[in-house]
């Protein structure tokens, strides 16, 4: 009986491991736009803190314009606050984005971050 329960919980384990492959190979890349994708992680991440009736840390995120300002490139303060990476304030405040989001910005941010 104790063999049966260790190899329960060793084949639950490895579940819980291949399903977070499957996340991984799952983030869809290829049709990143500001309007649909980049808008949708910020409304679902930063706007609470970063609208202009807020403004935390001096930082609006309302329009395409002003997020463009923080992403030029992938070392700007937009990108780096939501990576692991020093130099800047870990965001958002309590949680992270998925590293597929994380993704997803980079390949808007390394297209040259379009208002498209």
């Amino acid at each position: 009986m104790k063999n049966v329960n260790y190899l329960l919980l060793l084949l639950v384990l490895l579940n819980s491991c291949a399903k977070e492959e499957d996340k991984k190979t799952t983030c869809d890349t290829t049709s990143v736009t500001y309007s649909s994708t980049i808008r949708s992680i910020l409304n679902d991440n930063c706007m609470n803190c970063h609208n202009s009736g807020s403004a935390l840390g001096g930082v609006v995120l309302e329009t395409h314009a002003q997020v463009a300002a923080y992403s030029t490139s992938l070392n700007d303060v937009f990108y780096v606050s939501l990576t692991t990476a020093t130099g800047a304030k870990k965001m958002p405040q309590g949680g992270s984005l998925t590293n597929c989001d994380i993704e997803k910005v980079k390949t808007w941010i390394e297209a040259g971050a379009p208002n498209n």
